[in-house]
Protein backbone atom coordinates (compact mmCIF):
# COMPACT_ATOMS: atom_id res chain seq x y z
CA UNK A 1 0.00 0.00 0.00
CA UNK A 2 1.06 3.47 -1.17
CA UNK A 3 0.45 6.67 -0.60
CA UNK A 4 1.21 10.12 -2.25
CA UNK A 5 0.99 13.15 -0.04
CA UNK A 6 2.05 16.57 0.73
CA UNK A 7 4.70 16.97 3.57
CA UNK A 8 3.23 20.03 5.43
CA UNK A 9 0.11 18.09 5.18
CA UNK A 10 0.74 15.02 6.83
CA UNK A 11 3.18 17.12 9.25
CA UNK A 12 -0.17 19.10 9.84
CA UNK A 13 -2.22 16.18 10.34
CA UNK A 14 0.22 14.33 12.23
CA UNK A 15 0.98 17.46 14.25
CA UNK A 16 -2.85 17.55 15.35
CA UNK A 17 -3.32 13.89 16.13
CA UNK A 18 -0.86 14.33 18.83
CA UNK A 19 -3.50 16.39 20.84
CA UNK A 20 -0.46 17.97 22.74
CA UNK A 21 -1.33 19.59 26.10
CA UNK A 22 0.33 20.91 28.85
CA UNK A 23 0.51 18.75 32.67
CA UNK A 24 2.05 21.01 35.06
CA UNK A 25 3.17 23.28 32.96
CA UNK A 26 4.75 20.99 30.41
CA UNK A 27 4.10 19.66 26.87
CA UNK A 28 2.80 16.39 26.83
CA UNK A 29 1.09 14.33 23.40
CA UNK A 30 -2.52 12.36 24.34
CA UNK A 31 -1.49 10.11 21.45
CA UNK A 32 1.84 8.70 20.47
CA UNK A 33 0.88 6.32 17.56
CA UNK A 34 -2.14 5.86 15.36
CA UNK A 35 -3.35 4.59 12.04
CA UNK A 36 -3.37 6.54 8.47
CA UNK A 37 -6.66 5.31 6.83
CA UNK A 38 -7.93 6.48 3.23
CA UNK A 39 -11.00 7.43 3.17
CA UNK A 40 -12.23 8.94 -0.30
CA UNK A 41 -9.37 10.76 -1.27
CA UNK A 42 -8.62 11.99 2.37
CA UNK A 43 -6.01 10.36 5.01
CA UNK A 44 -7.63 10.15 7.85
CA UNK A 45 -6.24 9.61 11.80
CA UNK A 46 -9.06 8.59 14.59
CA UNK A 47 -7.45 8.50 17.82
CA UNK A 48 -8.88 7.95 21.67
CA UNK A 49 -6.80 9.76 24.00
CA UNK A 50 -4.52 7.56 26.10
CA UNK A 51 -7.13 7.07 29.00
CA UNK A 52 -9.32 6.21 26.24
CA UNK A 53 -12.69 8.08 27.69
CA UNK A 54 -11.59 11.94 27.98
CA UNK A 55 -11.36 12.78 24.40
CA UNK A 56 -11.56 11.45 20.78
CA UNK A 57 -10.56 13.25 17.17
CA UNK A 58 -11.06 12.78 13.90
CA UNK A 59 -8.55 15.15 11.70
CA UNK A 60 -7.63 14.26 8.08
CA UNK A 61 -6.05 16.03 4.97
CA UNK A 62 -5.86 15.41 1.16
CA UNK A 63 -4.15 12.60 -0.11
CA UNK A 64 -3.72 10.23 -3.57
CA UNK A 65 -3.46 6.65 -2.62
CA UNK A 66 -4.76 3.57 -0.97
CA UNK A 67 -3.37 3.19 2.69
CA UNK A 68 -4.22 1.62 5.83
CA UNK A 69 -0.45 2.18 7.74
CA UNK A 70 0.04 2.35 11.39
CA UNK A 71 2.53 4.70 12.82
CA UNK A 72 4.12 3.63 15.96
CA UNK A 73 6.06 6.82 17.01
CA UNK A 74 4.30 9.84 15.68
CA UNK A 75 6.86 12.36 16.80
CA UNK A 76 9.50 10.30 14.84
CA UNK A 77 7.87 9.95 11.76
CA UNK A 78 7.13 13.82 11.91
CA UNK A 79 11.28 14.22 12.51
CA UNK A 80 11.83 11.98 9.28
CA UNK A 81 9.64 13.99 7.69
CA UNK A 82 11.58 17.22 8.07
CA UNK A 83 14.30 15.71 6.01
CA UNK A 84 12.01 15.47 2.81
CA UNK A 85 10.77 17.57 -0.05
CA UNK A 86 7.72 18.93 -0.34
CA UNK A 87 5.91 15.89 -1.76
CA UNK A 88 6.20 12.53 -0.63
CA UNK A 89 5.26 8.82 -1.00
CA UNK A 90 4.51 6.37 2.09
CA UNK A 91 4.85 3.01 1.51
CA UNK A 92 4.21 0.22 3.97
CA UNK A 93 6.16 -3.17 3.82
CA UNK A 94 4.27 -6.01 5.63
CA UNK A 95 6.66 -8.98 3.90
CA UNK A 96 8.72 -9.99 7.93
CA UNK A 97 8.76 -7.25 9.92
CA UNK A 98 6.59 -4.41 9.08
CA UNK A 99 8.29 -1.11 7.35
CA UNK A 100 7.28 2.29 6.84
CA UNK A 101 9.07 3.63 3.38
CA UNK A 102 9.23 7.73 2.75
CA UNK A 103 10.07 8.55 -0.28
CA UNK A 104 10.76 12.30 -1.53
CA UNK A 105 13.44 12.73 -4.73
CA UNK A 106 16.34 10.53 -5.00
CA UNK A 107 16.10 10.38 -1.20
CA UNK A 108 14.32 7.45 1.39
CA UNK A 109 13.84 6.61 4.61
CA UNK A 110 12.94 3.56 6.08
CA UNK A 111 11.25 3.12 9.74
CA UNK A 112 9.88 -0.16 11.57
CA UNK A 113 5.91 0.06 11.34
CA UNK A 114 4.02 -2.91 12.57
CA UNK A 115 0.37 -2.68 13.50
CA UNK A 116 0.81 -4.90 16.31
CA UNK A 117 2.97 -2.92 18.48
CA UNK A 118 1.26 -0.83 21.49
CA UNK A 119 -0.28 1.60 20.94
CA UNK A 120 0.92 3.26 24.36
CA UNK A 121 3.79 2.00 26.34
CA UNK A 122 2.70 -0.21 28.81
CA UNK A 123 -1.06 -0.73 27.19
CA UNK A 124 -2.64 -4.26 26.82
CA UNK A 125 -4.04 -2.68 23.05
CA UNK A 126 -2.03 -2.67 19.83
CA UNK A 127 -1.80 0.03 17.62
CA UNK A 128 -4.83 -1.66 15.33
CA UNK A 129 -7.21 -2.75 18.10
CA UNK A 130 -6.95 0.91 19.88
CA UNK A 131 -7.87 2.14 16.09
CA UNK A 132 -10.75 -0.21 16.23
CA UNK A 133 -12.14 1.11 19.33
CA UNK A 134 -11.47 4.32 18.35
CA UNK A 135 -13.37 4.14 15.22
CA UNK A 136 -16.44 2.33 16.97
CA UNK A 137 -16.47 5.19 19.39
CA UNK A 138 -16.42 7.46 16.36
CA UNK A 139 -19.25 5.92 14.49
CA UNK A 140 -21.12 7.52 17.45
CA UNK A 141 -20.41 10.99 16.65
CA UNK A 142 -23.03 11.72 13.69
CA UNK A 143 -24.28 14.96 12.60
CA UNK A 144 -27.13 15.63 14.90
CA UNK A 145 -25.18 14.83 17.92
CA UNK A 146 -23.89 11.51 19.87
CA UNK A 147 -25.63 8.21 19.23
CA UNK A 148 -26.34 6.61 22.52
CA UNK A 149 -25.97 2.56 22.90
CA UNK A 150 -30.26 2.59 22.41
CA UNK A 151 -29.84 4.50 19.30
CA UNK A 152 -31.06 7.19 20.76
CA UNK A 153 -29.41 10.68 19.26
CA UNK A 154 -28.54 13.25 22.00
CA UNK A 155 -28.53 16.36 20.54
CA UNK A 156 -26.76 19.73 21.68
CA UNK A 157 -28.65 21.84 23.71
CA UNK A 158 -26.47 24.91 23.31
CA UNK A 159 -24.55 25.53 19.92
CA UNK A 160 -22.26 28.05 19.30
CA UNK A 161 -20.62 29.03 15.59
CA UNK A 162 -16.66 30.98 15.02
CA UNK A 163 -16.45 32.25 11.50
CA UNK A 164 -12.75 32.13 12.78
CA UNK A 165 -11.69 29.63 14.73
CA UNK A 166 -8.85 32.16 15.22
CA UNK A 167 -11.26 34.24 17.89
CA UNK A 168 -11.51 30.89 20.19
CA UNK A 169 -8.25 30.19 19.89
CA UNK A 170 -6.81 33.47 21.27
CA UNK A 171 -9.01 33.57 23.86
CA UNK A 172 -7.92 29.94 25.25
CA UNK A 173 -4.60 31.18 24.97
CA UNK A 174 -4.67 33.49 27.76
CA UNK A 175 -4.11 30.19 29.80
CA UNK A 176 -0.67 31.14 28.71
CA UNK A 177 -0.78 34.52 30.51
CA UNK A 178 2.90 34.93 33.23
CA UNK A 179 3.30 31.11 31.33
CA UNK A 180 0.51 29.25 33.74
CA UNK A 181 -0.44 26.90 31.26
CA UNK A 182 -3.34 25.44 33.38
CA UNK A 183 -4.50 23.70 30.47
CA UNK A 184 -8.25 24.38 31.85
CA UNK A 185 -10.85 25.88 30.17
CA UNK A 186 -14.28 27.37 31.72
CA UNK A 187 -16.62 27.96 29.61
CA UNK A 188 -20.34 29.42 31.22
CA UNK A 189 -23.59 30.63 29.54
CA UNK A 190 -25.56 32.74 31.77
CA UNK A 191 -28.81 34.91 30.69
CA UNK A 192 -27.80 34.76 27.05
CA UNK A 193 -23.55 35.80 27.00
CA UNK A 194 -21.40 33.29 26.37
CA UNK A 195 -18.35 33.52 27.82
CA UNK A 196 -14.78 31.33 28.63
CA UNK A 197 -12.90 31.88 31.69
CA UNK A 198 -9.27 30.46 31.32
CA UNK A 199 -5.90 30.65 34.30
CA UNK A 200 -6.66 31.85 38.46
CA UNK A 201 -6.04 35.11 40.19
CA UNK A 202 -2.55 34.52 41.21
CA UNK A 203 -1.00 34.80 37.69
CA UNK A 204 -4.08 36.43 36.04
CA UNK A 205 -7.76 34.52 35.59
CA UNK A 206 -8.72 36.02 32.36
CA UNK A 207 -12.76 35.97 31.01
CA UNK A 208 -13.89 36.59 27.65
CA UNK A 209 -17.18 37.64 26.37
CA UNK A 210 -18.21 36.30 22.80
CA UNK A 211 -20.59 38.83 20.34
CA UNK A 212 -22.53 36.43 18.43
CA UNK A 213 -25.71 34.97 20.15
CA UNK A 214 -25.62 31.17 20.50
CA UNK A 215 -28.54 28.56 19.80
CA UNK A 216 -30.21 27.35 22.95
CA UNK A 217 -30.71 29.46 26.04
CA UNK A 218 -30.43 27.13 29.41
CA UNK A 219 -27.66 28.48 31.59
CA UNK A 220 -24.70 26.36 31.91
CA UNK A 221 -20.90 26.00 33.59
CA UNK A 222 -18.43 23.24 32.36
CA UNK A 223 -14.81 23.06 32.19
CA UNK A 224 -12.64 21.55 30.02
CA UNK A 225 -9.13 20.28 29.39
CA UNK A 226 -7.19 18.35 26.38
CA UNK A 227 -5.03 21.17 24.92
CA UNK A 228 -8.24 22.54 22.75
CA UNK A 229 -6.03 26.14 22.11
CA UNK A 230 -3.08 23.52 20.48
CA UNK A 231 -5.84 22.54 18.07
CA UNK A 232 -7.59 25.59 17.44
CA UNK A 233 -4.79 27.38 16.80
CA UNK A 234 -4.44 25.58 13.55
CA UNK A 235 -7.84 26.29 12.12
CA UNK A 236 -7.04 30.40 12.57
CA UNK A 237 -9.15 31.92 9.57
CA UNK A 238 -11.27 28.98 9.54
CA UNK A 239 -15.09 28.10 11.19
CA UNK A 240 -15.39 25.86 13.88
CA UNK A 241 -18.82 24.87 15.86
CA UNK A 242 -19.09 24.15 19.61
CA UNK A 243 -21.91 22.01 20.45
CA UNK A 244 -22.30 21.35 24.24
CA UNK A 245 -24.44 17.87 25.24
CA UNK A 246 -25.59 16.99 28.30
CA UNK A 247 -24.81 13.93 29.80
CA UNK A 248 -25.88 14.75 33.37
CA UNK A 249 -28.84 12.12 33.69
CA UNK A 250 -25.58 9.33 32.94
CA UNK A 251 -23.73 11.21 35.48
CA UNK A 252 -21.10 12.23 32.73
CA UNK A 253 -21.38 15.77 33.20
CA UNK A 254 -20.98 17.81 29.56
CA UNK A 255 -19.58 16.96 26.54
CA UNK A 256 -18.39 19.07 23.53
CA UNK A 257 -17.98 18.33 20.04
CA UNK A 258 -15.47 20.79 18.86
CA UNK A 259 -17.10 20.68 14.72
CA UNK A 260 -13.97 21.19 12.57
CA UNK A 261 -13.74 21.56 8.56
CA UNK A 262 -13.49 19.06 6.26
CA UNK A 263 -16.18 16.77 8.97
CA UNK A 264 -13.25 16.76 11.44
CA UNK A 265 -14.10 16.97 14.79
CA UNK A 266 -12.92 16.63 18.52
CA UNK A 267 -15.00 15.00 21.03
CA UNK A 268 -14.21 15.80 24.93
CA UNK A 269 -15.52 15.13 28.03
CA UNK A 270 -16.04 18.08 30.70
CA UNK A 271 -13.87 17.71 33.87
CA UNK A 272 -16.52 16.02 36.71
Amino acid sequence: MSLEISNSGLQHLLELTTRKQFVNGKGQPQVIACVLRSNEGRITTTSLVRDGKTSLSRFSCDSEGDALIPIPDIERLIGVLKAHGPEVTLEHLTEGIGKLRVKSGRKQTTLIAEGEGLAFPHSPDTISQWEEKSISRANQIVEKGYQMANGEVREPFFQYHFEDAGELSSALKCDNINSQRLNRYHFKLLDGVFTVKVGEELKGATEIEFDAVGVGNDNFEASFEGGLENVLSEYNGRPVTLQYLDFRPEGQGIRVIVRLPDDDWVFQAGVL
